[in-house]
């Protein structure tokens, strides 16, 4: 007899992907204050490249606060080569503003991921923060002019925050391999930044605009982003 197959219900499966948490990027203004630790807005309420608007009085800190306000790199959950899991550092102060979710990182620098991470987010070559969040409500649909353009999500749950790469940034690159040959960061730094831009999206900013060989990536995520929720029971009206 042969053994019996069970199909995966693509409904079911589509249910549990958007269950997974959902992560926003921000190129912030950072400052380094003069204990070493970097405060910014890890996320606002702009309309982000997926046309999204995130609503700061939205969020939950609750259970984020309870598990020690971690922040990751690069949203790296698995464990390093070193047997820690990538935690640069812990959010010591947070604040829901009317601007966006506000918060003071302070890099622990036990590790040197740490260390390299603080100094790559003092000295501005990083100045770009993701959250991860998992919605607590079904959001909004976001139409202007009667043209759905996006998600507007009003009650959502913070898991973590992470410093990312700014993508299409070949100077902060450049930056970095010139602190890498003269010993201040490692040379597989440059590798975990690359890697650290996937998470924000193929343009720097939506307002300093998308370059043109790029627009085909971002109209991608946008088609995957809007077919992801819909088939989650998220539909359009």
């Amino acid at each position: 007899m042969e053994p019996s197959t069970v199909t995966p219900d693509p409904a079911i499966t589509a249910i549990e992907e958007v269950q997974a948490p959902i992560r926003k990027f921000y190129v912030a203004e950072t400052k380094a204050l003069r204990n070493g630790d970097v405060e910014a807005y890890i996320s606002t309420e702009s309309v982000d490249r997926m046309g999204d608007i995130i609503k700061a009085k939205g969020w939950e800190l609750g259970a984020y606060r309870k598990t020690g306000s971690p922040v990751l790199f690069g949203h790296e959950y698995g464990v390093t080569p070193g047997g820690g899991i990538a935690h640069i550092g812990n959010a010591v102060e947070m604040e829901i503003q009317r601007k966006g979710l506000w918060s003071v990182t302070r890099f622990h620098e036990k590790t040197q991921l740490s260390r390299e991470a603080a100094i790559l987010a003092r000295e501005k070559l990083m100045p770009g923060w993701s959250v991860g969040f998992s919605p607590l409500d079904k959001p909004e649909d976001r139409m202007v002019d009667g043209v759905w353009k996006g998600f507007i999500f009003n009650r959502q749950e913070l898991l973590e925050y992470s410093l990312v790469s700014v993508p299409a940034n070949p100077e902060a690159v450049s930056k970095a391999a010139d602190m890498a040959r003269r010993g201040l960061i490692g040379a597989d730094m440059i590798n975990r930044i690359n890697a650290a831009a996937i998470f924000a999206g193929p343009s720097p900013t939506g307002d300093e605009g998308i370059r043109q060989d790029e627009q085909a990536i971002v109209e991608q995520f946008r088609k995957r982003h809007e077919e992801h929720f819909i088939a989650a029971g998220f539909t359009k009206r």
